[in-house]
């Protein structure tokens, strides 16, 4: 499944709290009017599940506010696949640019003299 930026972002701060109540979720992320749905979505999708308050929410009914959201191991390896600043980032866009330039003056500098 693809997944949305909206979703994401959902998945990030999930993922920064460990564990969070929908209703603190809600609270969070007020710009988007389908909450519910998009949770729904990533709950049935297996990025998160419900540790405390209902089993499954059924399609029509509401998500209680109570209910405790956490990340899974397929939610987790979504979000750690899109972050961008990590290890591989650091090395070739900072450190190897660093390197090239150094040993590149040290050639000019050694030609020329």
């Amino acid at each position: 499944m693809e997944i949305t930026k909206d979703e994401l972002r959902i998945l990030r701060y999930i993922y920064s709290k460990r564990t969070i109540s929908f209703k603190k979720l809600k609270e969070h992320f007020q710009k988007y009017s389908n909450i519910s749905e998009i949770i729904r979505n990533m709950l049935a999708d297996h990025y998160i599940t419900i540790i405390s308050g209902i089993d499954k929410p059924i399609l029509g009914d509401s998500i209680p506010n109570s209910c405790i959201l956490t990340m899974t191991r397929k939610g987790a390896a979504m979000v750690e696949e899109n972050q961008w600043f990590n290890g591989q980032f650091v090395l070739l866009q900072i450190v190897l640019p660093i390197v090239i330039a150094i040993i590149t003056t040290l050639i000019t500098i050694f030609l020329s003299a």
